[in-house]
């Protein structure tokens, strides 16, 4: 045999181990992608490490979608195994990031909005603006508005509660939590629940034909102080290996801990929402899961969720340095149909994005 033979058969030989080995890392990462896809269904209090799996969500998205890219360059017929791994667990992808084509709203839809406002601090030291958020929500023309961490006592919060006052708002508050309607309530007090500054509220509003039950949530904080988020951002950006586990550890517990007292405020709400099966329910608020978590599984499994209907992309919400994740959320019952839910990021004055979607009764 010549020696450009033997080269030939080398390289030949060479290209099939590489598209082996390539194949064989193509698979692994399909697997982890089911895996984390079926992690929504683990109780956080039983399996409380492997319940946050699906922050690693979009890290296996990613590297699917570059496979398909990789075989599309180099071998065809490989594509399949990210096609088949995508598609079987399509149902995950949409949830995480929606594709809608947009259509207008028709007239008499209900404008929802669902804001964060983490107490309009007038502390500087938290680059809260509270006069841009009060400008905004006010500016927002939403019929019917839910705001968490919200300090009903304080000099913006009185503020805000005059402006709406006046401009035909009826407002009801428990907590830290505050819905605002332009429909009038038909039932002020249909679920109260404080916990540890989160909480859950509900009412009941009527645009004179249908009567629809507004249930505005704040689930269990992370607790992830100001100085660990921008530990474990410092980590990620140098790639500080030392500094990224023992901030990763820190992190990592903080999420374990509340994902356990998150499971049990959603179960208790959703066994509030089977109680009213038979009403028209909207349910928004922060809930600090993303759309790969128990809680966002449990909740969808009786709503809707509007973005995954109506928005578009990965609907990040919150405005925090190191973790753009989704995590206030807008379900509605399913007999509501939801137009153009986006996140509004002109307004970056809280920790979080406001939230805006058109339902229709």
């Amino acid at each position: 045999m010549s020696t450009a033979a033997t080269k030939s058969n080398l390289c030949r030989g060479l290209k099939r181990l590489w598209v082996s080995c390539l194949a064989g890392a193509n698979v692994t990462t399909v697997l982890l992608l089911w895996a984390v896809c079926l992690s929504v269904y683990l109780e956080p209090s039983e399996h409380p490490r492997l319940a946050q799996a699906g922050l690693l969500f979009p890290v296996l998205l990613f590297v699917n979608v570059a496979f398909v890219v990789v075989w599309i360059a180099t071998s065809w017929r490989w594509i399949a195994i990210s096609v088949i791994g995508l598609v079987c667990c399509s149902n995950f992808v949409l949830d995480y990031w929606s594709i809608n084509v947009p259509k207008d709203a028709p007239e008499g839809t209900v404008h929802v909005l669902t804001y964060n406002v983490h107490y309009m601090a007038e502390d500087p030291s938290d680059s809260i603006d509270s006069d841009k958020i009060i400008d905004f929500i006010v500016g927002s023309n939403a019929d019917i508005i839910c705001l968490q961490e919200y300090a009903e006592k304080s000099t913006k919060g009185v503020l805000l509660n005059n402006k709406l006052d006046s401009m035909g708002y009826a407002t009801n508050s428990s907590g830290e939590l505050l819905i605002a309607s332009r429909l009038p309530f038909v039932d002020e007090q249909a679920c109260r629940s404080d916990y540890s500054g989160n909480g859950r509220m509900a009412c009941r509003v009527t645009n004179g034909n249908d009567t629809l039950l507004v249930i505005n949530v704040h689930l269990q904080s992370n607790h992830i102080s100001v100085e660990e988020k921008q530990d474990y951002s410092l980590a990620l950006k140098n790639k500080d290996e030392h500094l990224l586990k023992s901030s990763g550890r820190i992190v990592l517990s903080r999420l374990m801990a509340a994902a356990s007292k998150r499971q049990q405020q959603t179960d208790s709400i959703c066994d509030f929402i089977r109680q009213n099966c038979g009403e028209r329910i909207l349910l928004c608020g922060d809930m600090n899961d993303t759309p790969i978590s128990y809680t966002y599984n449990r909740f969808s499994s009786l709503l809707k969720n509007t973005w995954r209907e109506s928005g578009w992309g990965a609907g990040i919400s919150f405005n925090g340095t190191g973790f753009p994740v989704h995590i206030d959320h807008i379900f509605v019952s399913k007999d509501i149909d939801s137009f153009d839910a986006r996140v509004d990021r002109s307004v970056a004055s809280s920790d979080h994005y406001p939230v805006l979607v058109r339902i229709q009764l």
